[in-house]
């Protein structure tokens, strides 16, 4: 089998998407995280 090329790895629709995503005001690296409390209730409910 021969080697892939240049063109068969690419991060240009990931680049994009998180230029989008930091164009519309989202936390992409997780800078904002707060911890949060959760409580578990039988059912799901």
């Amino acid at each position: 089998a021969s080697a892939p090329d240049s063109g068969a790895y690419t991060t240009e629709y990931a680049e994009a998407a998180v230029a989008l995503l930091k164009a519309r005001g989202v936390d992409t690296t997780g800078q904002n995280w707060r911890r949060v409390e959760v409580t578990l209730n039988p059912g799901g409910e």
